[in-house]
């Protein structure tokens, strides 16, 4: 299971309203990721403080008097009244209770997801690659189709290794592999119009604006290539990363 995927299912996996193939998956990734068991643990506390406070917080007999004597209602159906008021506060404090949490949510960063891309193809044992081949040219055009976006691959030295197809924030992404002087690097371009930027660093690297964050020990750095984003993940130095 992926990390996007948990994250559509986190609120139905807390309250237990998920299938069991479904729960088995999201434990399985749990004990595994320890950002979504982060989340997880955020949001049960969240989850808890609310159960909580509608356990503990009870309208006073005289405001719900007054409440009830101002609506005009004949008798026998004031019963119904006392519902909707008693749904229309639960449904404040859901609201309520979502906006706090979207509030502190952490941000699904484009540095969090690229950093777990590369960390997962680092670990596998087999090559990840789609396509392999020196020409750099034939690559650009192999992404290009793909991506719908006409790309360029500058020859900046580093060891070709392949590339394949990729995703950022849910965008469609081309992922190259390099590797310099025992270093891997991790390329993407992503065709989005816009990314969130949030929380990382606004800095200038060889004339070029870029943004970059440290994020789980590696270097994060993205910056802006004509009609696409350009990304890079690796230990390398971040002026060594930025293309001309």
């Amino acid at each position: 299971m992926s990390c996007e995927r948990f994250e559509e299912l986190s609120d139905l996996y807390l309250v237990g309203e998920v299938r069991e193939q479904e729960r088995e998956q999201i434990d399985a990734h749990l004990a595994e990721c320890p950002v979504c068991q982060q989340q997880a643990a955020l949001d049960g506390l969240i989850r808890g403080s609310l159960l909580r406070s509608g356990q503990a917080v009870t309208a006073p007999a005289a405001l719900r008097d007054r409440i009830e004597s101002s609506l005009e209602v004949p008798a026998p159906v004031s019963w119904n009244w006392r519902r909707y008021l008693v749904a229309a506060a639960l449904m404040l404090a859901i609201g309520l209770g979502i906006t706090y949490r979207q509030a502190i949510r952490p941000v699904w960063t484009p540095s969090r997801d690229m950093v777990q891309t590369h960390t997962h193809y680092l670990e596998q044992k087999e090559a990840p690659y789609e396509v392999v081949t020196p020409d750099r040219q034939a690559l650009a055009s192999w992404i290009a189709d793909r991506l719908g976006q006409p790309i360029t691959l500058a020859d900046n030295g580093w060891n070709l290794l392949g590339a394949r197809m990729s995703s950022v924030n849910q965008h469609p992404a081309g992922l190259v592999f390099y590797e310099d002087r025992g270093i891997r690097i991790s390329h993407f371009i992503i065709p989005a119009e816009t990314l969130d930027l949030r929380g990382m660093k606004r800095v200038v690297i060889r004339r070029q604006t870029c943004w970059y964050r440290f994020h789980q020990g590696y270097r994060v750095l993205i910056w802006k290539q004509g009609p696409v984003y350009c990304g890079s993940v690796s230990d390398a130095n971040t002026s060594d990363v930025v293309w001309r």
